[in-house]
């Protein structure tokens, strides 16, 4: 009896060893042979989440203090630009885009549907040899805008816009203008204040779309 009393006095004297013990590394008698996690800063066994899981090895073993790293947010981005605002001028039938006339070294006008010359229906724009501007229909315009960048509706726009300048720039033949609108859709882009990248995808969509269907003669846009 007495010496039961005494391994127990033993046993629980080791057990709740003070935290001076634990410093010291003292290693005590454990059931089952399994460890526990003491924290560093404190001397406490560690009583909550996964860090309290007895380790496999009998002993003391120390944790440092937990560190939780918090990523820093994001850098705020800025807004993405606004589209620009163009009203029809009723005298004219439309508006013009300085931004884009800049781009190509030549007056861009916007024509609307209500006032396009009736003799060229499917035309989307046009350049008279010899004149002082492009002309191109609303919605083309419209398309080559940042809200709708690297689409089909702003490839279309921008191509149109190549393909007039390229005439105005002493190219007459149709073919012929639409393979320099293709080379310059990226440049172009460029220079109105998209990226050369957006130019790039734009043409390749283009030429996916055309390329399934290429125009007739005297067009060659997805011919080559």
């Amino acid at each position: 009896m007495k010496t039961w009393l005494a391994l127990a006095a033993v046993a629980t004297a080791v057990t709740f060893a003070p935290v001076a013990d634990a410093a010291r590394g003292v290693i005590p008698y454990l059931s089952r042979g399994a460890g526990v996690y003491v924290e560093e800063a404190t001397g406490h066994p560690v009583a909550h989440g996964e860090r309290s899981l007895a380790p496999a090895i009998p002993g003391i073993h120390f944790l440092p203090p937990l560190v939780i790293l918090v990523a820093p947010p994001p850098p705020a981005q800025p807004p993405p630009p606004a589209d620009p605002v163009y009203v029809i001028d009723p005298a004219l039938g439309g508006y013009y885009r300085p931004d884009l006339g800049a781009a190509v070294g030549i007056a861009v006008f916007c024509r609307s549907d209500a006032t396009w010359p009736a003799d060229l229906p499917a035309a989307t724009g046009y350049w008279t040899p010899g004149g002082t501007q492009i002309t191109m229909r609303i919605r083309r315009c419209e398309g080559v805008v940042p809200s709708l960048a690297r689409t089909e509706l702003w490839a279309r726009g921008l191509f149109v816009l190549a393909h007039e300048a390229a005439h105005s720039r002493g190219l007459p033949d149709e073919c012929d203008a639409d393979r320099a609108a293709i080379a310059d859709m990226p440049e172009l882009a460029r220079r109105i204040g998209f990226t050369v990248a957006d130019g790039e995808a734009g043409r390749d969509l283009l030429l996916t779309i055309y390329r399934a269907e290429p125009l007739p003669p005297p067009y060659c846009l997805g011919s080559f």
